[in-house]
């Protein structure tokens, strides 16, 4: 269980948010109402809860608002900000670990891992099949085989048409055991032996160079794949999967952020595919009935059946520091707006405070770095075994949290 922590501050009552509006429209004396602070790694929520006596009913906006909470193939704003919410404790959480470079000696550094699944030939079952029963067989074997906890993932369509899948990991798996453990699965539900008939035809008179892919795809490294797929009957594909660490990316948020909260480019498609349709037409244009029905065409394509992304029940159980607001730490939140008022966002129901986990310290906010650094090392002893070494969390120095 994620710890929820209560020290023993001086309650101030709303006076400390002024700006912050009644979270409940019934009047009720300030006494039904304590101001609290939660803190993630990005941000600071600010608001006031609610603890008098009442009954809690589900209004007819809520159900209705529930009952059409349906993504249609694009991620909301309030998705996005769950993956980068994710994606911030992933980071500040994630201990730097040591692997092997594979080209030279020595060994490198890093925290996270970026993989990326695919299908080796056309898409035979639905996303939800695909899912279910390969994905979740994956991530299985992964939590079993290397204890694997917290991870994100999220699905998109290719242009073909196939789903595919990037991950974000706190591990780093040899490339070779990734390919083997993805291959076999796909193996069990058909995808390799058509990759093998699709092989095997296309290098039905010996080795077939593919000018088309030649400006990603050098004609010595395609060679190099041709014979590695005769050695071994083609039943392992090395396309199906990459993973890299991110060692050498400076951003690494921004980086995976692009990733994982990417909407598919469906004028990108419907542009080219308007233009496929004016060449076998031999018109200079098309009517809007017709591009109306290459739109639809489009987004189906593009679009995800089901889930279009998860975060592992270690992350997304993860509420960030919450706290009833004291004198200390109301006092800092007080020169937080009267010097960043820019960085302060008034809701109807809340205040949003924009300062990193690098600001707190930076900016001396001592009382509110002290609170979400307990947490962070509460969430550490529970994540990772006593004694292992904690890299540095987004370049923060290590002292910090000892």
């Amino acid at each position: 269980m994620i710890p929820v922590f209560s020290f023993s501050f001086f309650l101030l009552g709303l006076s400390i948010v002024p700006q912050l509006k009644q979270r409940n429209p019934v009047q009720n004396s300030n006494s039904d109402y304590i101001p609290i602070i939660k803190l993630h790694p990005d941000f600071c929520c600010v608001y006031n809860e609610y603890v008098g006596n009442h009954k809690r009913v589900k209004s007819s906006f809520s159900i209705k608002n529930l009952e059409q909470n349906k993504h249609g193939g694009e991620l909301s704003k309030k998705a996005i900000r769950r993956l980068y919410t994710a994606l911030d404790w992933l980071l500040v959480l994630a201990k730097e670990k040591t692997a092997d470079k594979l080209k030279t000696k020595g060994t490198f550094r890093y925290k996270l891992a970026m993989l990326t699944l695919t299908l080796p030939s056309q898409q035979a079952h639905s996303d939800l099949y695909i899912k279910k029963y390969l994905l979740n067989d994956f991530l299985t074997n992964l939590r079993k085989k290397y204890n694997l906890q917290n991870y994100i993932w999220k699905g998109e369509k290719q242009d073909n048409g196939n789903i595919h899948f990037h991950l974000i990991l706190d591990k780093y798996i040899f490339y070779k055991e990734i390919n083997t453990m993805w291959n076999s699965i796909l193996n069990k539900h058909g995808y390799i032996d058509e990759y093998r008939k699709n092989q095997q035809t296309k290098h039905n008179d010996g080795f077939y160079y593919d000018k088309k892919n030649s400006n990603r795809w050098s004609k010595s490294a395609q060679l190099s794949a041709y014979k590695k797929g005769i050695a071994t009957n083609w039943c392992q594909p090395t396309s199906t999967t990459d993973i890299h660490s991110l060692k050498k990316i400076r951003n690494a948020k921004a980086y995976l952020g692009k990733y994982i909260t990417k909407n598919p480019d469906v004028e990108k498609e419907v542009g080219r595919k308007i233009e496929e349709c004016k060449k076998e037409s031999g018109a200079k244009s098309i009517t809007q009935w017709q591009y109306e029905d290459i739109k639809s065409e489009v987004r189906k394509k593009l679009s995800v059946e089901g889930n279009l992304w998860y975060i592992s029940q270690s992350l997304s159980k993860l509420k960030g520091a919450i706290e009833v607001i004291g004198n200390k730490i109301g006092n800092e939140l007080r020169w937080f707006e009267k010097n960043f008022a820019d960085r302060v966002i008034y809701k109807d129901f809340c205040s949003i405070y924009k300062f990193s986990l690098k600001d707190i310290f930076k900016l001396k906010l001592n009382n509110i770095g002290d609170l979400l650094k307990t947490y962070i090392l509460n969430l550490r002893s529970i994540f990772y075994p006593p004694g292992e070494s904690i890299g540095s969390p987004l370049g923060i120095p290590l002292n910090i949290f000892e």
